[in-house]
């Protein structure tokens, strides 16, 4: 499955970005395809990355087309859906 994990920002360790990092390492872990949505990255993102999931600030950066979205927070809610209509 391709998973987009969306959330405010992937740099430090608060606590909706420890959870964006887990999902990433236990979505990876089962077998599926992830990307983080985020406005801004900073040291957290290479953690991320590390696990093997792309790190975008815009939709069409992303490296698939999600077929789930996660949102933590409702920043890219409007562009996720308008890009993939499809997306669950």
């Amino acid at each position: 499955m391709k998973i987009l994990v969306v959330t405010l920002r992937v740099r430090k360790r608060t606590g909706t970005e420890i959870v964006t990092r887990d999902f990433v390492k236990a979505f990876r872990g089962a077998g599926h395809d992830v990307a983080v949505l985020t406005e801004t990255f900073g040291n957290l993102a290479c953690e991320v990355r590390e696990m093997g999931a792309q790190v975008c600030i815009a939709v069409d950066q992303l490296p698939f087309v999600p077929e789930v979205a996660h949102f933590n927070h409702a920043i890219f809610v409007e562009p996720v859906f308008n890009a993939f209509p499809d997306c669950a």
